[in-house]
């Protein structure tokens, strides 16, 4: 009986305890729709309960589509954050663009193709035989461009899965190399540039053509040893015959694996990166690029972000992995993601 009475104590206090520690260490289970940020602009959540986010793109009606690839679906997400699927059993869809005619452009990375979502709801193979097909960007002139590993010598998908590290995941660590596909109007798929590192976004204005990269095998940069500055985003001049000019970096500081790009109505760049050097270091961030190639930090402490995209209000749509999903009590991680709205500035009266 006296064992007993020492032991019963030690699990009265048990609980106690441990509810002590779950507060103390635990994230919260539900995400809340205003946000706390060391942006430049206010926070909100759009949309959350995804499993693995990576392409966004906002139509002419400012209807937001994001990809899930590890769901392998397509959502549409209305003005009211309504959700509703448009595309199901993609095989790791990825990038999103809409064409010059306002239909939707897909990435189907584990295919290696590109897809077209039509009125109807129905796919079009748009362009097949590519190797890891990434993000997708589109021309003035409805040219369209898009990140990969290159055109596959059989015709076939992406190779595998590969490890690959903090950007996507899917770029194995023996699995080196980059290039940048044309696909012009007429339907011929061909390389428009190629010698890239980990090559990722993709982002056409103009006559010029802007990729992040870790690295280019043209690039000028010093290096440190047998290893080459971290990434950036390099330019390439889209030449008359459509031909690619010059590969240049164009960003004046490191950006340390680049992964979306997108430019705003007064010229400059958004990029996410997992760490940027603008004097000091910022992780999981968000950078702001200026026309001279300057880079000042827009946000970071955010939870790897991908995919980016701005309406026509000048909101920055931001995928990332949510936060929430780490399960603090078992130490594990939920895979999921949400999708995230930093708010442009009210215009001036």
């Amino acid at each position: 009986m006296k064992r007993r009475r020492k032991i019963t104590p030690f699990f009265l206090a048990f609980p106690l305890v441990s509810l002590l520690f779950y507060l103390l260490f635990s994230s919260p289970s539900e995400p809340s729709h205003r946000s706390d940020s060391n942006a430049l602009a206010p926070m909100e959540v759009v949309a959350d309960g995804f499993e693995e986010l990576r392409g966004v793109a906002v139509d002419a009606d400012d209807l937001v589509y994001v990809a899930d690839r590890k769901a392998g679906t397509i959502t549409r997400i209305g003005t009211d954050q309504s959700k509703t699927i448009v595309a199901s059993l993609l095989d790791r869809p990825t990038g999103l663009a809409f064409d010059l005619s306002g239909r939707l452009l897909i990435v189907e990375r584990g295919k290696g193709r590109l897809l077209r979502l039509e009125a109807d709801g129905s796919l079009t193979p748009v362009a097949e035989g590519m190797r890891s097909p990434r993000w997708v960007t589109i021309a003035a002139d409805g040219t369209v461009f898009g990140s990969s590993r290159g055109l596959s010598s059989d015709g076939g998908g992406s190779g595998g899965w590969g490890g690959g590290g903090w950007g996507d995941g899917d770029f194995g660590e023996d699995e080196p190399g980059g290039a940048i596909l044309r696909l012009s109007s007429s339907g011929g798929l061909t390389v428009f540039a190629g010698g890239f590192e980990r090559l990722r976004g993709v982002l056409v204005h103009g006559q010029t053509l802007y990729a992040a990269a870790e690295s280019s095998s043209t690039d000028p940069a010093p290096t440190h040893g047998d290893e080459r500055d971290d990434g950036a985003i390099f330019q390439i001049p889209i030449l008359p015959d459509g031909t690619a000019g010059a590969i240049t970096r164009f960003t004046q500081n490191d950006l340390d694996d680049p992964v979306g790009i997108v430019r705003d109505s007064l010229g400059a760049l958004y990029v996410s990166a997992e760490d940027i050097q603008t004097g000091w270091s910022s992780r999981e961030a968000i950078a702001k690029v200026a026309s001279d190639g300057t880079v000042s930090r827009f946000t970071s402490g955010l939870d790897r972000p991908r995919g980016l995209a701005l309406d026509s209000h000048g909101n920055l749509y931001v995928a990332v992995r949510d936060e929430s999903g780490y399960d603090g009590w078992s130490f594990g991680m939920k895979d999921e993601s949400r999708l995230i709205r930093f708010l442009a500035p009210s215009p001036p009266t």
